[in-house]
This record gives structure tokens, C-alpha cells and sequence, in this order.
């Protein structure tokens, strides 16, 4: 009898606890099921950046130069913190997103702030799931044009960019939407690449025109079957401009009563509110060989344009111009010579690079008393470096630029200026 009143107590116990045991699995189960989502969310996204630290010598105090920035007044060597990189990559079926931020020294061109964080990426790529060598990628991004713009700085051989990379371009990246078709792998045209889009024309600073500027180009890039020779090529274009806001532009270059060359003053039309047409054309090649002495790269660029400027200066504008225009026939390029020691792990650099902003004058024909200035003077830069390849992710660069101008009538380049620059750089990457 009293068995048979503790067998229904003895079930009803049974069941609460089997009850209390199902919803602790379904709890476990859920957290489990949680704990994966995040995970499989952690995985698609990749974390990787480079700090660059060097120590720098000019000849005289207050260097003007692109070698990182001008000195500051006092100063003809400094350490500074070049680059200071995280880029953050998020990658599903479909799309990416990219952000980059870079730690801003204050030196030199904001002396008196402190450290401070830019955005140097901030973008959506979209692969469209219906045909997958078509993208649409929109954001702060890479300029496509050239080589040299979109290669990065932590596998770059040098401490900067060419000169007429960071005066036609500075910042390398601008904010717009570009399109990009690129072959299959399996494709018979496997390595080309076209991108075309259209971007605001000021870098990473704010819009301040109603003109959008359109920048295309095509790629082309093969190895061998033993991948010993790898090469590549590109044309490139960019159509734009930059409002004017006087009624004076400065363009059409001749003679006058004495026999010298001078600019053409131009204001027998309004000018304020059209724009100066800035349009430029390159050409660019690569090759790399493998052989028992090492890795040989031979790289080389071309560009060629018009350039909208003031008087002494031919970089393109991050803010709204204030003066006269100054509308200038342009060419520039540069040439690598880098060779990676057999087994040894360093590696030698040779370049060369210019920038003539005015191709329709030279040397003595650039005075001041022909409306011409610093904008119209030649550069020529020589550059000798070694990189000593420590480990795949740290590197100590030692890198010489032989600056040179050309000898005009301007005010303070009668002759060549003493602004070469020695850099000694110490980098890390993850």
C-alpha cells in the first residue's frame, strides 16, 4: 500500500526533474548555437596594420620637401612617427567592408596639435552575386590611377610616393564609386582588370564644387608557368576640374617686347565660376625575375596633362582655390631598380623620379617678372636605399633622396636648393 501511494510522487518528481534537465540542454544548446554565430562572425574579419618610425637629416633647417613634410624652421633632423596603420576587413559572400585609420603625427604640417586619427579607407565593395567578375565599390578608397597610388606603403621599397603622386594626387585616396570588371581565373583573359568611376576630386577633404571628376583604367598582369617572370601594364585617365574663382587666368605663355617668355594675362572673359580643365594620361609597367642571383623588379610610370594651379603651387586643392588660376602643360614619372640579394636578406633600391609642372618653359626662361613662380619649377629627385628584410613582418630601411630644382629666375632658386633628405626607418607589421 504504501508503495503504491509514492509511485505517483515518485513520478511527478521524475518528470520535474527531466523537465529541469531539457531546459538546461536547450539552454546549453542555445548558447552553443550563440557561441558559433560569433564565431563564424570573428572569422570574417581580418586585422592587420604597419607602424613606421624613422629618424630624419636635411641639409639646412626648414627643408621644404615630400620626403614626410617640411622641417620645421628650426629643425633639420627629427624623429617622427611616419605612419601609424590598422585596417580593419570584413568579408562576406558578397560584399566587404574596409575601414583604415592612421595615427597622424604632428609634424610638420600641424606642429602645435597632438597625435591625432585619420581615416584613410572607409568603404563597401558589393560583388554582384549574378555575375561575379563585375563589383561596385563605393566609399573613401584608392584613386585608380597608376601603379604607385595603390601600392601599399608597408611593402613599398621606399619612404614615400613620387613627387607628382602626392601633388596630383595627395592622400592617394578620394571619395566616390567606381565600378571594376576583372577575368576569372579560369578565363582566357586571367590578370585584366578594368576600373572606371567618379569621385569628388579632393582627396579625403570635403567637396567644395559641383563638378565630379571621372578616373578609368586598365590593368593588365601575367606570370610564367614557373611564376620566375612576373609583369604587368596599365593606361590610365582622368577627366576633372577645379572651379575658378576670379576673373584672371594665366595659361597661353609668348614673348614679350624684350624677348622674354612670360604668361598671357587672360581675363577678357569671365572666368569666376568656370572650371580649369585638369586632365591627365599615364602609362605604367612592371617586371620581376627570379634568377640564382635573386629577385630583380623593374618598375616604371609615365604621366602626362594639364594641371589647374595658382602661382606657387601645382598641388591639386583640398579646399576651394582663392586666387588667380594658373593652367600649366604638365609631365612626370619615375623608374625602380630593386634587387632582393639571393639568399641574403636585404635589398638594394635605385630610383628616379620628376616633375616638370610646366613643360613650356625651363631654367632661365622661369622669372618672376614673367608672372612665373614656384609652381613652374622642375624637380628631379635620385634615390639610394637599402632594406634589411629582418624578419616577414620587420623591416629597417636606410634611404637616401638626392634632391635636385632647377636653376630659374625665381625668388630663392637661383640655384639648386640644398633639401636632400637621409631616413632611417624601422617597421613592423601584423
Amino acid at each position: 500500500m504504501f508503495m503504491m501511494l509514492m509511485l505517483p510522487a515518485a513520478g511527478v518528481s521524475f518528470a520535474q526533474e527531466n523537465s529541469t534537465a531539457d531546459t538546461t540542454l536547450e539552454s546549453y544548446i542555445r548558447s552553443l548555437n550563440q557561441l558559433k554565430s560569433e564565431v563564424e562572425f570573428l572569422k570574417k574579419i581580418k586585422i592587420n596594420g604597419w607602424v613606421q618610425a624613422q629618424y630624419q637629416r636635411t641639409d639646412t633647417l626648414g627643408a621644404a620637401n615630400v620626403a614626410g613634410g617640411n622641417f620645421a624652421p628650426g629643425s633639420d633632423n627629427r624623429i617622427i612617427l611616419r605612419r601609424g596603420r590598422i585596417k580593419f576587413t570584413h568579408e562576406s559572400n558578397y560584399a566587404q567592408y574596409v575601414l583604415q585609420v592612421d595615427v597622424i603625427d604632428p609634424t610638420p604640417t600641424n606642429p602645435t596639435t597632438s597625435f591625432a586619427v585619420n581615416v584613410r579607407d572607409f568603404y563597401t565593395k558589393v560583388t554582384l552575386p549574378f555575375y561575379k567578375p563585375l563589383s561596385f565599390t563605393v566609399g573613401m578608397q584608392n584613386r585608380p590611377f597608376g601603379y604607385e597610388i595603390a601600392y601599399s606603403s608597408q611593402f613599398r621599397e621606399t619612404p614615400e610616393r613620387s613627387r607628382f603622386v602626392q601633388m596630383l594626387f595627395p592622400n592617394e585616396r578620394d571619395l566616390g564609386a567606381m565600378l571594376t570588371w576583372a577575368a576569372a581565373n579560369t578565363s582566357k583573359w586571367h590578370g585584366l582588370k578594368i576600373n572606371a568611376g567618379f569621385f569628388n576630386g579632393t582627396g579625403i577633404a570635403r567637396e567644395f564644387d559641383s563638378k565630379k571628376d571621372f578616373m578609368g583604367q586598365i590593368i593588365y598582369n601575367r606570370s610564367t608557368k614557373n611564376e620566375k617572370v612576373q609583369y604587368g601594364i596599365g593606361v590610365s585617365y582622368y577627366n576633372g576640374g577645379v572651379r575658378e574663382v576670379t576673373n584672371v587666368i594665366y595659361k597661353d605663355i609668348s614673348t614679350d617686347m624684350s624677348g622674354n617668355i612670360a604668361y598671357v594675362k587672360d581675363s577678357s572673359k569671365v572666368h569666376n565660376g568656370q572650371y580649369a580643365k585638369r586632365n591627365y594620361i599615364g602609362a605604367d609597367a612592371q617586371i620581376s625575375f627570379d634568377t640564382k642571383l635573386g629577385l630583380t623588379t623593374l618598375r616604371g610610370e609615365y604621366v602626362s596633362g594639364t594641371q589647374p594651379g595658382v602661382l606657387d603651387a601645382t598641388r591639386s586643392p583640398e579646399v576651394q582655390p582663392a586666387t588667380d588660376a594658373y593652367i600649366r602643360s604638365f609631365n612626370a614619372g619615375y623608374f625602380y631598380f630593386i634587387h632582393k640579394i639571393a639568399k641574403a636578406p636585404f635589398q638594394v633600391v635605385f630610383k628616379y623620379d620628376w616633375y616638370d609642372p610646366n613643360t613650356k618653359v625651363k631654367g632661365n626662361e622661369v622669372r618672376s617678372a614673367g608672372k612665373f613662380g614656384q609652381g613652374d619649377i622642375k624637380y628631379t629627385t635620385y634615390g639610394y636605399g637599402v632594406n634589411y628584410l629582418i624578419t616577414a613582418n620587420l623591416k629597417l630601411m636606410a634611404y637616401y633622396d638626392r634632391v635636385i630644382n632647377e636653376a630659374t629666375h625665381v625668388t630663392n632658386f637661383y640655384t639648386d636648393k640644398k633639401d636632400n633628405v637621409y631616413t632611417l626607418r624601422i617597421q613592423y607589421r601584423f
